[in-house]
């Protein structure tokens, strides 16, 4: 099992690779996507490359803004970690 720095920081990827993909799949820009969570863009694209962890109140409002139930993000956010670990492996 990984490290648990490690295990936080591929799972911070995978969020991040998630939000994106749903994020391109409703054809939100970072920026549309900033305005709808009252963020800037340069925060989503942090977010997006794992290299922010987005705040609950961030998490609620981008499943809303690309129509996907918060479990539903975050389980595909799961599958996606998964998968990274699995291909580390």
């Amino acid at each position: 099992m990984p490290e648990p720095e490690r295990r936080d920081s591929v799972g911070l990827k995978a969020l991040g690779e998630v939000i994106e993909r749903l994020r391109s799949e409703c054809g939100l820009s970072q920026a549309d996507l900033a305005s709808a969570i009252e963020r800037d863009a340069q925060s989503v694209a942090a977010i997006e490359r794992g290299e922010e962890e987005p705040r609950w109140g961030d998490l609620r409002r981008i499943s809303s803004s690309v129509d996907v139930e918060l479990p539903e993000l975050l389980e595909a956010a799961e599958e996606r970690e998964r998968e990274l670990e699995a291909a580390e492996e």
